[in-house]
């Protein structure tokens, strides 16, 4: 039996956003390396929690003075006064609502996993580790994506703004589709080795061309490959 149509189209806007974008995973917001040289999954969520409704420079400021002010490590935040976390985030902006996250989601893992995220989701079988992550706070299902591609904890395919406003007009989903639903379409048109991949050249072809207004169709080079292309022309 052959590839269905669908999966050959997928594969053909893989191949072809490759050719245009340039990724590199040091540019990807939410992937940070403890002291040691090794990921860490909790630095990642803290990350995370300052690239919402953030810009990635300001995000990146922040989460570099959180670091150098306070220590982006469990111990450190849930023992330092929330003031100062807020004012060391505050250029990230939301300074006061992310603060409170930060030092909520610090103390459950020391009170849940003795400080050590990584080494409780080590021990996991795959198909738990978005659960256990979701059951923290402020981990929602992106977040808990986000680490699991980025740290290899299994094979997932966050979606963000861009990814679901280019896979709506794409029509691999309706437009009525929801996060799981975008996020499940994905993870089925995609092999999973490019899951990682094809997030990154998605959000980059999100924010040079399929942007939310005033699409370049004119200047996109998978516009034979989009339905959403002739419907703008027929406008």
């Amino acid at each position: 039996m052959g590839i269905p149509a669908k999966d050959q189209r997928a594969q053909r806007i893989l191949e072809r956003l490759t050719s245009q974008y340039l990724i590199r995973e040091e540019d990807y917001v939410t992937l940070h390396v403890s002291k040691k040289g090794e990921r860490d999954s909790f630095r990642t969520l803290v990350a995370t929690i300052l690239s919402q409704t953030s810009t990635d420079k300001g995000a990146h400021r922040a989460y570099d003075r959180l670091n150098q002010r306070v220590g982006v490590e469990p111990r450190s935040l849930a023992n330092a006064p929330l003031k100062s976390i807020a004012a060391a985030i505050k250029i990230g902006g939301l300074h006061r609502t992310k603060s409170i996250a930060i030092k909520d989601l610090a103390r459950t893992v020391i009170d849940r996993f003795d400080g050590n995220l990584d080494s409780h989701l080590s021990s996991l079988d795959p198909a738990r580790i978005r659960d256990v992550l979701m059951s923290l706070p402020k981990v929602g299902p992106k977040t808990a994506d986000v680490v699991i591609m980025t740290h290899s904890l299994g094979f997932s395919l966050p979606v963000d703004t861009h990814i679901d406003r280019i896979s709506k007009r794409l029509e691999f989903v309706s437009l009525k589709a929801r996060y799981e639903e975008v996020r499940a379409a994905l993870q089925d048109l995609f092999f999973e080795k490019d899951y990682h991949r094809i997030h990154l050249l998605l959000i980059a072809h999100g924010r040079h061309a399929c942007k939310a207004r005033k699409p370049r169709c004119w200047d996109c080079l998978i516009s034979d490959l989009c339905p959403y292309t002739e419907k703008t022309e027929q406008e």
